[in-house]
C-alpha cells in the first residue's frame, strides 16, 4: 500500500517570527539592488581599453668636475646621451652607470680579472684549456697560456678575441647620479573600441613645449600635467635614500601603471575621466656591484686599416609602462540580465511547495486511518 504526501500551509501570527523569516531575504535583495545594480553599476556594459605611452626625457648632468672618470666621460650629458637607443612605446631606459672598454682590437690578451674561473698560476694552468671558453662569463677562446694581468699580481688565462677583454665591474660611485634630477613627460592615449571613444592624460591642443614650460612636475592630481621627476618616481615606488644609491649604481626595473576607470553615462566625452598613476619596483638591487639590468652597445672604427671598437655596458633605470583602462555605459540588455539575476535570487529564497504527489514506498501505518 502506498501513500501520498500533501503540502501543508503554516500560518504564523507572531510578528517577530515573521520578521526573522523575511528579514534575511529582504537584506539580500537590498544588497543586490544597491551594491550589485547601483554601486557596481550592474546596468552598464563594460569595455577594456587599449592604449600606448609616449615619453620624453628632460634634463642635463654635468660630470666635467669628476676626476675619477676618463676624459671621454667628463662632459655635460643631455637627455639623448642617457636615453637608450632601442626602445618601444611601452618602455624607457635612462642610463645611470656605465662600463666602457675603449680601443678593442682582435688579438690575444689576459682574460678580465673579474672572471674568477680564469684565475691561474704559472704552476697550475689546468683551467686554461686550449680551444675552450668560459661559459657565460668568458670573453674569448683560451690559448692554453697563463699570463700576468696588467697592474696586478694575479694571473689569468690568455684568450684570443677582442682585446683588452671587456671590463665587468661598474664604476663606484655611479657615473650619473644626477639622473635622479631628470624629468619624464608621459603622454598616454587609450581607445575603447566598443564605445568608439578615446581618452588621454593631456589636452589635445597643448604642445610638448607648453606642457614642459607651464606644468608643475609631479602634479598627479592634474590630468594635463603628466611630468614626473625620476627621484619622485623612486620615492613613490618605496625606494628610500640608501637603496636609491644602490639602484643608481646597479640599475633597476620600475613598473609604471596608468589606470583609467571611465563612466560614459555621467561623462559622455570622457573629459572628467582622469588617470591614476602607480609606481612599483619589480626587481630588488643586489648586495654586490653586479647590475640588475643592463645592455651593451658598440661603436666600430678603424685604426690604420685595423678594425677597432669601443664597447659600452650600460645600466640604469628601466621603466615599463602598463595601461589599465576600463569603461562602462548604460545598456538595456545588461540591465535586464541584472534584474533577472535579482529576480532569480528572490525566487530561490522563497521556494514554492512541490505540488506533485510523492509516493512513499514504505508508509508508516496510521492507526487512525
Amino acid at each position: 500500500m502506498s501513500t501520498t504526501s500533501l503540502s501543508k500551509t503554516l500560518v504564523v501570527k507572531n510578528g517577530l517570527l515573521l520578521l526573522a523569516f523575511h528579514l534575511p531575504r529582504l537584506f539580500g535583495i537590498i544588497y543586490l539592488v544597491i551594491i550589485g545594480l547601483w554601486i557596481k553599476k550592474g546596468y552598464q556594459e563594460t569595455d577594456i581599453g587599449t592604449g600606448t605611452v609616449f615619453t620624453k626625457v628632460i634634463g642635463f648632468a654635468d660630470t666635467t668636475h669628476r676626476t675619477d672618470l676618463e676624459n671621454a666621460s667628463r662632459k655635460v650629458w643631455d637627455a639623448l646621451d642617457v636615453v637608450g637607443e632601442a626602445q618601444d612605446d611601452q618602455s624607457l631606459f635612462i642610463m645611470t652607470n656605465e662600463i666602457s672598454t675603449i680601443g678593442q682590437k682582435r688579438s690575444v690578451c689576459p682574460e678580465d680579472i673579474s672572471v674568477a674561473e680564469a684565475h691561474c698560476t704559472l704552476k697550475n694552468r689546468s683551467m686554461c684549456v686550449k680551444g675552450d671558453s668560459i661559459l657565460l662569463k668568458g670573453h674569448g677562446i683560451m690559448t692554453g697560456n697563463c699570463v700576468p694581468f696588467p697592474n696586478s699580481t694575479n694571473h689569468t688565462c690568455e684568450i684570443q678575441g677582442w682585446c683588452p677583454a671587456e671590463h665587468s665591474v661598474f664604476k663606484t660611485p655611479a657615473l650619473l647620479p644626477e639622473a635622479l634630477n631628470f624629468k619624464i613627460l608621459l603622454k598616454a592615449f587609450v581607445r575603447f573600441p566598443k564605445f568608439d571613444k578615446g581618452v588621454s592624460n593631456t589636452k589635445a591642443d597643448v604642445t610638448d613645449e607648453e606642457l614642459i614650460s607651464n606644468c608643475k612636475e609631479n602634479a598627479t592630481n592634474y590630468w594635463d600635467c603628466p611630468i614626473f621627476n625620476v627621484s619622485y618616481i623612486l620615492n613613490e615606488a618605496g625606494i628610500n635614500d640608501t637603496r636609491r644609491d644602490k639602484i643608481i649604481l646597479q640599475g633597476g626595473i620600475i613598473a609604471v601603471t596608468i589606470k583609467w576607470i571611465c563612466d560614459f553615462d555621467s561623462d559622455r566625452d570622457g573629459k572628467r575621466c582622469l588617470p591614476d598613476y602607480t609606481f612599483k619596483q619589480l626587481k630588488k638591487e643586489t648586495h654586490n656591484n653586479h647590475s640588475v639590468w643592463y645592455f651593451r652597445s658598440v661603436r666600430y672604427d678603424s685604426d690604420k686599416g685595423v678594425q677597432t671598437r669601443d664597447l659600452f655596458r650600460k645600466t640604469g633605470l628601466f621603466f615599463i609602462f602598463n595601461i589599465d583602462a576600463k569603461a562602462g555605459r548604460y545598456d538595456t540588455f545588461t540591465t535586464l540580465l541584472s534584474f533577472g539575476a535579482i529576480t532569480g535570487y528572490f525566487r530561490l529564497s522563497n521556494p514554492e511547495p512541490d505540488s506533485n504527489p510523492v509516493s512513499n514506498p514504505d508508509p508508516v501505518p496510521d492507526p487512525y486511518f
